[in-house]
């Protein structure tokens, strides 16, 4: 370890003569000398590097050659003045990295470095490290990397951390649930926005084309984020300059789409429509599936007063209706699923060192469900569940940078929650399966559970930086919950961020800090039979990384961590399969109430552009089990190893890119049959054969006058390999036989969009 952090340190030093800044803040030094260029920092993510030498001169012409590698151009406003825009044309070329020799030209590189907090407008800005465990995708990388459905945020489980099987486009990280991961867009908070949420949540709710970047916290994250314990995923949308007078219709496999965005300096609207257009679930997990259908819609109006002052007022809405069964036809549900969210967003910016963003809004969910099982001699049952909720919510982040080596964040967030279950079941189990769940299940439920509340957030951070090199980041969080029939709980939680620059390309970073999560009001369990909410989670993080960049441009980053449980709460699964349209009924359904429990790992990841290709690779070692009884049991998605490569490119006219995915397999209970009874063997003891998946995806446009026609298409699993994911059990003539369950097949997609 010491010869390769020897190495490291050495080829940093061959660049000493160089400096490694941000993007934004090279044009912020381009300003000051006297060039003027308006740029957003919304268009431009924080880890966009750039390395110059610092003691010649910037011209415009270095500016052009620097935005076009992220896809960015100079357009004239003036005789006197430049604004940064994205460029329009089909996929930006890849322009070759240019290593550092002396005092050679620039070298660029899109990788994740130097994060950035927004203190004011795009001209005010304190760049500092962001903390440990934090991963990024800019515009371009979601709309070039291959995922299933073209869906941008299934991009997630290919970064180091996440865990899937390939169905899902809920991620589990660093060992924690699927509940466990903060979605915010927009700076909203929202709740499970994914398509087909009850049947495996298959599609996010976002159209990628509105999406400008996606910050992934995988772990460590800073107080600004809170209330759930593993992650944080911060959806960025797309700012009004980059879709200024554009319409486009989508034409695809999965969906039919309608975006068109206008406006000028003073206000600015976007309206984006998807509708489904096929049967999205045939092939996916079983035939025959029936006739699932969705639709999404983002809008946003807003009004920029001056250069300190933005108002708009944003609409979200997202929903399925389904009537859906497996091949066999012994499982069937109907769902309707409907998310809503209105918020009214104001940005102001107070003087030079002041900013603050408020937020006012309403959210809505109703989720209704019916369905049977009929498994003759294994169970039978029906289940009637409808609920709703609503969240009145309002908060407000503040930021506060007087001197230039200092930042104090703080913050502010109330919600009053109304939540109305409905549960009716009736399960009729066969006696050689009455004792495989440990759930005290009754033949008939009728539940209700109505319940109100509130919820409070506070949180303060203060950044400095002791010195040119050392910047430490020290942050405490307050939670606190009151649900006026159950809950009154509070958490405090206590963060601290370091980052060391030991020379200009290599950092080291480390994080600590208590997490906690509460179980939301739309959370309770009520299907598994529970009429109480439980006790919030705790869990501590620890995180140590070290970065370097190299001078060809290659990045290396190696990050470990440990995640501990203090406080815990049950979580509910089944099994032997995960699969199931109506989970709850299934003979395997199973609680796991773990004492505590440890995660912890190692993470590499890889990135370079050579010869006009982008790379990416990252390698995951990581552990996590449950201690219960004072017996350590393997978590089902305990991954052990697990690789995520790929690369993009163009050729010609055509941006191509591929990635791979493997692991070691997922784990599993197996069933036996003794003396009449069936039982199950020791949770999660076997493990299903290795996870690989390849996915490819080819781009281009073709312009014709002003207008533009873009395809976009691809494969999923192009090998067609058979990644087993579940099992289902059946008693024939006194023989327990099962019947393998994989995951995605081969999936085809195909976009054809229209701009006019």
């Amino acid at each position: 370890m010491l010869s390769v952090l020897g190495v490291w340190l050495y080829l940093a030093l061959q660049v000493q003569a160089a400096e490694t800044v941000s993007l934004i803040e090279f044009l912020d030094r381009a300003n000051q000398q006297g060039l003027h260029v308006i740029h957003s920092s919304n268009l431009i993510p924080a880890h966009y590097l750039v390395t110059i030498d610092p003691d010649q001169p910037i011209n415009r012409d270095q500016l052009s050659r620097a935005l076009l590698r992220f896809g960015l151009v100079l357009r004239a406003v003036s005789d006197h003045a430049d604004v940064v825009v994205r460029a329009l044309a089909s996929p930006p070329p890849q322009v070759p990295l240019v290593p550092v020799v002396g005092r050679d030209l620039l070298s660029l590189s899109a990788t994740v470095g130097l994060e950035e907090i927004v203190v004011t407008s795009s001209r005010y800005r304190l760049l500092m490290p962001q903390g440990t465990g934090h991963q990024g995708l800019d515009h371009a990388a979601l709309m070039q990397r291959p995922t299933l459905g073209n869906d941008a945020l299934r991009l997630v489980s290919q970064l180091p951390g996440s865990a899937s099987t390939g169905l899902s486009a809920r991620p589990r990280v660093r060992g924690g649930n699927e509940d466990e991961t903060l979605i915010t867009f927009d700076g909203v908070r929202i709740y499970e926005p994914f398509h087909f949420r009850n049947f495996n949540s298959l599609f996010s709710a976002f159209d990628q084309r509105i999406v400008d970047s996606l910050d992934f916290y995988s772990g460590g994250y800073p107080a600004e984020f809170g209330d759930r314990l593993s992650a944080a995923m911060v959806i960025n949308p797309q700012p009004p300059e980059a879709l200024f007078d554009v319409r486009e219709i989508g034409v695809g496999l999965f969906n039919l789409s309608y975006l068109q965005a206008g406006g000028d300096a003073d206000q600015d609207w976007l309206v984006d429509v998807r509708r489904s257009s096929v049967d999205l679930l045939a092939g996916l997990s079983e035939n025959d599936v029936g006739s699932p259908a969705f639709a999404d819609m983002y809008g946003r109006y807003g009004w920029n007063f001056n250069d300190e002052d933005r108002l708009s007022i944003n609409v979200l809405l997202f929903g399925d209706e389904m009537n859906i069964n497996n091949t066999a036809r012994t499982e069937t549900s109907q769902s309707i699923y409907a998310n809503s969210y209105v918020w009214l967003k104001s940005e102001n910016r107070f003087g030079s060192n002041l900013a603050a963003t408020s937020i006012l809004g309403v959210s809505a969910i109703k989720n209704d469900r019916k369905g049977s099982v009929n498994k003759p001699g294994l169970v039978t049952g029906e289940l009637d569940d409808s609920r709703e909720f609503r969240v009145y919510h309002m908060n407000q982040d503040m930021a506060f940078s007087p001197e230039e080596n200092w930042l104090l964040k703080f913050g502010w967030g109330y919600r009053y929650l109304q939540a109305e279950y409905r549960y009716r079941a009736s399960q009729n189990i066969a006696a050689e399966f009455a004792g495989l769940s440990n759930l005290n299940r009754p033949a008939q439920a009728n539940v209700s559970v109505d319940e109100t509340g509130h919820q409070l957030a506070l949180y303060s951070s203060f950044k400095w930086s002791f010195t040119k090199r050392l910047t430490t980041q020290v942050g405490i969080r307050y939670d606190a919950q009151h649900y006026e029939q159950t809950t009154h709980e509070y958490q405090i939680s206590p963060r601290v961020n370091m980052h060391y620059q030991l020379t200009p390309t290599t950092d080291m970073r480390f994080g600590w800090g208590l997490f906690s999560q509460a179980e939301g009001i739309h959370e309770l369990k009520i299907g598994d039979g529970r009429v109480d909410f439980q006790v919030p989670q705790e869990a501590s993080h620890l995180v140590a990384s070290l970065n370097h960049q190299f001078a060809g441009g290659a990045i290396m980053r190696i990050e470990a961590y440990e995640k501990r449980g203090i406080t815990t709460a049950s979580y509910y699964q089944n099994l032997t399969n995960p699969l199931s349209l109506l989970a709850e009924l299934q003979v395997d359904r199973f609680e796991v109430t773990p004492d505590d429990y440890e995660a912890e790992g190692v993470e590499l990841t890889l990135s370079n552009n050579w010869r006009a290709i982008d790379i990416w690779a990252n390698y995951s070692y990581s552990a996590v089990a449950d201690m219960i009884d004072g017996v350590k049991v393997r978590r089902s998605w305990d991954q052990g190893q697990a690789v995520n490569l790929g690369m993009s490119s163009q050729y010609q006219q055509w941006q191509w890119s591929v990635s791979g995915t493997y692991n070691k397999g997922w784990l599993t209970t197996p069933l036996q049959f003794n003396n009449g009874l069936v039982v199950a063997s020791p949770r999660n003891s076997v493990q299903f054969g290795r996870y690989i998946s390849w996915d490819i995806k080819a781009s281009r446009s073709w312009g014709f006058g002003a207008y533009q026609l873009r395809l976009e298409a691809g494969l999923t699993n192009l090998l067609n390999r058979e990644n087993q994911i579940g099992v289902d059990y059946a008693l024939v003539d006194g023989q327990l036989q099962s019947t393998t369950k994989s995951g995605v097949p081969l999936a085809p997609f195909l976009d054809v969009y229209w701009r006019f």
